[in-house]
């Protein structure tokens, strides 16, 4: 039997979305409108979509930070937007620091997988910057 909301029409959809954003659980091909509705409610939701556009990463991370650590490819602003949200951190956006931003969002990745601390990780980021920023 086939799902209810694939055969709504993509603004019912939506509309489902806002007022449940579990709801896009059930929807096989959801907008980026839809994901990003989704996620500004309840950025964990970012798990489920793979090929996230960048908006959509951006509204994860917004809204929540960590989310960052749930992407299966975030790109390096999600990275960086991620990173400067979490360490409350006042970093200019040049190509180097969004590069490193992104090297320590997929190693915090990986020690989280290990069960290991960030706090080298995070140390080793904030020594490298320091001479991107000067």
């Amino acid at each position: 039997m086939p799902n209810e909301n694939n055969l709504l029409p993509e603004h019912a959809q939506l509309a489902a979305v806002l007022d449940n954003p579990e709801a896009i659980k059930s929807i096989k091909e959801p907008t980026e409108k839809m994901q990003i509705a989704a996620v500004q409610k309840k950025p964990e939701l970012v798990r489920l979509f793979t090929n996230t556009t960048e908006k959509v990463q951006l509204s994860a991370v917004i809204a929540f930070p960590e989310s960052v650590l749930l992407m299966q490819a975030p790109s390096p602003l999600a990275c960086f937007t991620a990173v400067e949200r979490m360490f409350k951190a006042d970093l200019p956006p040049t190509t180097g620091i969004l590069a490193a931003a992104q090297r320590l969002v997929f190693r915090m990745k990986g020690n989280r997988k290990l069960g290991e601390p960030d706090t080298e990780a995070v140390k080793e980021f904030f020594d490298e910057v320091k001479s991107f920023k000067h």
